[in-house]
């Protein structure tokens, strides 16, 4: 009798029973994190997100994440890899030739301590930087530019977030580093398809020079 009914309880009140679950969990979670913040170790739970978050624009991890998430675009096209890794250090190289040119002090409170100069945030520009030469190859070949173009932007914006939030920048370093991240990266897309399509007249024009040479015995 009493497994009927509570088997018609179940049937007929599920999304009920499924609410009340769901509460009981939010209110334990809740206890949990309350009771973290009145012991003062709410604070480790603060930072963890932007942390792992904020490495995401470490070159150690951006360059093998581009390579993955990139790899279907490379597919027939891997001189483009070339170009992802050149971009990759040489915007470093930029990041820190700008640092010290324009030596912006980092916020005083950051969570992290750091000698180097805060304008233009490195972190945000080598995010800027990869995404813009994957959204870039991915409308080049119309391989889901949507989705490329999003993730990227997405990426980037997240990467800019977590180095303000954790007091490790100014918002105008994080804006310059956006603004010079993608401009580097569309300059150096521009570069490789000018010098692209150079290779490829010289080589056209070798192959009718060539062809008309070897042409000019048959005609005599």
């Amino acid at each position: 009798m009493w497994g009927r009914l509570l088997e018609k309880v179940m049937r007929d009140h599920w999304l009920m029973l499924l609410a009340s679950a769901i509460c009981l969990a939010f209110a334990f979670a809740f206890a949990e994190v309350g009771s973290d913040v009145l012991e003062g170790d709410h604070k480790r739970m603060d930072y963890a997100m932007p942390c792992v978050l904020t490495h995401l624009g470490d070159r150690a991890v951006l360059i093998p994440l581009a390579l993955i998430l990139g790899w279907p675009l490379f597919r027939g096209h891997k001189p483009w890899i070339a170009l992802l890794l050149f971009v990759g250090f040489a915007s470093a190289e930029l990041v820190s030739i700008l640092k010290q040119g324009f030596e912006v002090l980092r916020p005083p409170i950051g969570l992290q301590h750091s000698k180097s100069f805060a304008f233009p945030s490195g972190h945000t520009t080598a995010t800027a930087t990869f995404a813009t030469v994957l959204g870039y190859l991915s409308m080049r070949r119309g391989i889901a530019p949507i989705a490329y173009v999003t993730v990227g932007v997405l990426l980037t914006l997240v990467e800019g977030v977590s180095r303000l939030y954790l007091d490790m920048h100014w918002t105008s370093d994080v804006i310059g580093g956006v603004l010079i991240g993608s401009l580097f990266a569309a300059g150096a897309c521009a570069l490789f398809e000018w010098l692209a399509l150079a290779i490829t007249t010289i080589r056209r024009r070798r192959y009718a020079s060539s062809r008309t040479l070897r042409e000019e015995p048959a005609t005599r």
